[in-house]
């Protein structure tokens, strides 16, 4: 995709930029090229062992994955919500990504960073804005936008949230 993970995560501001410049778009149609010419990996479509879709209120999902690979692996950017009837430009994206530590107890960077350690495995959770669609794109796959409950309380504890 012509920009490395690190590049990327210094890059982000909130879910709508990125390093390089790209709009959402123009990152989507790269990994869309990316999926077309299978540079995708198996690997990287098994990787989740952990997916859950909270109710963070009115407006908001809070996404929350476990993922074998380090922080560096994960392409943020090949995260959206596509929305027929909506252009790509405009399609949802992961809003304050934040690392945890394995058991989802604490932050292991704060917001906006990237961890110091590039270790498997990567628990990851970031915000969502609700909109009218069914499912979570991602580079290990779709998974289904459709909240499991409340926010555990040792998330509460440790997720930061501005809107």
């Amino acid at each position: 995709m012509g920009m490395c993970p690190e590049d990327y995560c210094a890059g982000r501001r909130g879910g709508y930029s990125c390093a390089e410049g790209k709009t959402l778009g123009q990152r989507q149609s790269s990994v869309a090229e990316a999926e077309r010419k299978g540079m995708l990996g198996v690997e990287e479509k098994t990787a989740v062992s952990w997916y859950g879709c909270y109710d963070y209120n009115e407006e908001w999902y809070l996404i929350e994955m476990l993922l074998d690979c380090s922080p560096g692996e994960i392409r943020w950017d090949a995260i959206y919500v596509p929305q027929e009837g909506v252009s790509r430009e405009n399609w949802q994206c992961p809003y304050l990504e934040q690392y945890l530590d394995p058991a989802g107890t604490g932050k292991v960077c704060e917001t906006f960073d990237c961890p110091p350690r590039q270790e498997k495995p990567s628990r990851v959770v970031f915000f969502l804005y609700k909109v009218p669609a069914p499912l979570l794109h991602t580079q290990w796959g779709d998974f289904p936008l459709r909240c499991e409950g409340e926010v555990p309380e040792r998330l509460k504890k440790v997720v930061e949230f501005e809107c």
